[in-house]
């Protein structure tokens, strides 16, 4: 689950101060600090790419695409970080 705020995705274990990170294991190709999703309090997400080997999303519907700089995503989103795959879903409480 992300939380409201800043969430860093990436292979390193360990949190950096106050940081909330999602450790993602088992990909070489994923750097340290790969990725940052940034949840708002009003449903809004943001995607900021921050590895050195890219991230890709394929919204809802569309193509997959190279992130550059920072991106609004939504629920169904798919991510690919290295040869890593995730899906952004909504949870309801």
């Amino acid at each position: 689950p992300l939380i409201e705020g800043e969430n860093v995705l990436g292979r390193r274990r360990s949190p950096q101060q106050h940081e909330y990170r999602l450790t993602l294991s088992g990909d070489e190709l994923i750097s340290g600090d790969h990725a940052l999703i940034v949840c708002g309090d009003d449903e809004w997400v943001a995607l900021r790419d921050t590895s050195k080997n890219g991230t890709w999303i394929t919204p809802p519907g569309g193509i997959e695409e190279r992130v550059r700089g920072e991106r609004t995503i939504f629920p169904d989103t798919l991510l690919r970080m290295g040869m890593t795959r995730a899906r952004l879903e909504r949870i309801e409480e």
